[in-house]
């Protein structure tokens, strides 16, 4: 490779939520566009970052390796606590999922230099086109924005009819209804519960324990402020969040979700648990649709 010029590659972060393409002429140029186009740098944060193959998650941290790589290849920008997951396992979907389920899939949608706000719910769209059994996976913002999509524009990313179209639109609406249900149904649960004097005293102690932040867990706390809120906010926070966000919170330390959360220890195995078993609820589900929808393939081909 011809050092003085410049090369077209591909750069994408974790979740390969967004593709983009650079130009660079050395990796730490690369590593530097890359960051820029990922939003990855925080003011005041200060972050190592490694490159990988993006197929293979091989590291590129040798400048003569980088130079001899073909034009277009794809890398992918790794934080200090990231670890790369093999791409057919990456969407909605952590490497648990597909070793919890067995289910490829596929994976995300390219989303080249276009804003995420208005390209998400395509991105979406196309998860779907690859697999509807997916409506399991995503989180209830992710259905909504799907259930507000006029029909024909849907279709259109769906490459379907705009009758079928509709009808998953209905499929969506009726995923988002029962999870409502489930949450409503598990509140009364614990008003009852209340009811009959079943509060635990260890709850008022560890929170009065933990009134005050701890520095070394928020240093190392890795979700979202989307995910925190929603965890702080909802009521049976898990059926609000996406296969990927339940997997992050899982992966999260209890004394770092007690930091954050601001809640006893007792909360957050509680909480911890109910992401588990909705989270194998979920990919027990996306198992059984896969199996039928082969099933159903092989008898059309016979």
């Amino acid at each position: 490779m011809d050092s003085r010029r410049q090369f077209p590659f591909k750069i994408c972060g974790l979740d390969r939520h967004r593709t983009f393409g650079v130009v660079a002429k050395s990796l730490a140029e690369l590593t530097n566009k890359g960051k820029e186009k990922l939003s990855l740098d925080k003011p005041g944060v200060k972050q190592t970052y490694t490159v990988v193959l993006e197929d293979d998650g091989t590291i590129v941290d040798d400048e003569d390796y980088f130079m001899h790589l073909p034009e277009n290849t794809k890398f992918m920008i790794l934080g200090s606590s990231d670890k790369w997951t093999p791409g057919n396992v990456e969407i909605k979907f952590s490497s648990r999922a597909k070793m919890d389920s067995g289910v490829d899939c596929g994976e995300y949608v390219d989303c080249v230099d276009y804003p995420e706000s208005s390209c998400n719910w395509k991105i979406l769209a196309g998860q779907l086109r690859q697999n509807l059994a997916l409506i399991i996976t995503m989180s209830e913002s992710d259905l909504q924005e799907l259930i507000d999509v006029p029909a024909a524009e849907l279709a259109k990313e769906l490459e379907d009819n705009v009758k079928r179209t509709e009808a998953i639109q209905d499929s969506l609406q009726h995923t988002l209804d029962s999870r409502e249900e489930h949450r409503q149904a598990k509140e009364l649960l614990q008003l009852y519960q209340n009811a009959c004097g079943k509060h635990d005293s260890e709850d008022a102690r560890e929170t009065d324990q933990v009134d005050g932040p701890d520095a070394t867990t928020s240093q190392t706390f890795q979700l979202s402020q989307r995910v925190i809120n929603t965890l702080r906010q909802k009521s049976s926070p898990e059926l609000s969040l996406s296969n990927m966000e339940l997997q992050e919170v899982l992966d999260e330390s209890e004394e770092s979700l007690v930091s954050a959360l601001r809640c006893s220890m007792k909360k957050i195995k509680d909480l911890q648990e109910d992401c588990r078993k909705e989270f194998n609820r979920r990919s027990s589900k996306v198992k059984s649709l896969d199996q039928l929808n082969k099933h159903s393939t092989k008898k059309r081909k016979l």
